[in-house]
């Protein structure tokens, strides 16, 4: 059987590395990045299995309905917080969507498109 857990670790290790790769600005911060995304995971996934250890203890229907609301603590944040992340420069310019995508540079790199920079 496959848990919420095990799929939402999936995504964030797969997805989560390819969208960071993309957007990062400087090429010295993407180890940083991709390291504290990892350390994330890996105290998530800790934390996770101290609240199943927990439930050892527990009885009644405490034992599955809180592990699985307590999910909800770092899910909701998280999913509000994406809906601000702009889509990745490569998937603007697959699109053909030349306009969206100068806006995107413009604000990963805090410069107008007008700059010599950004040509």
């Amino acid at each position: 059987m496959v848990s919420k857990q095990g799929i939402d670790n999936d995504l964030l290790t797969s997805i989560l590395l390819f969208y960071a790769a993309e957007m990062v600005v400087d090429k010295n911060q993407h180890g940083r990045g991709v390291n504290a995304m990892i350390a994330s995971a890996t105290v998530g996934t800790a934390l996770a299995y101290w609240v199943d250890f927990g439930m050892v203890f527990a009885t009644g229907y405490s034992v599955w309905r809180f592990p699985i609301a307590f999910q909800i603590v770092f899910s909701l944040p998280y999913s509000s917080l994406i809906w601000g992340f702009p889509d990745t420069p490569c998937w603007y310019y697959a699109k053909g969507m030349v306009e969206e995508l100068d806006v995107v540079l413009g604000r990963l790199y805090g410069l107008p498109i007008t700059d010599p920079a950004m040509m």
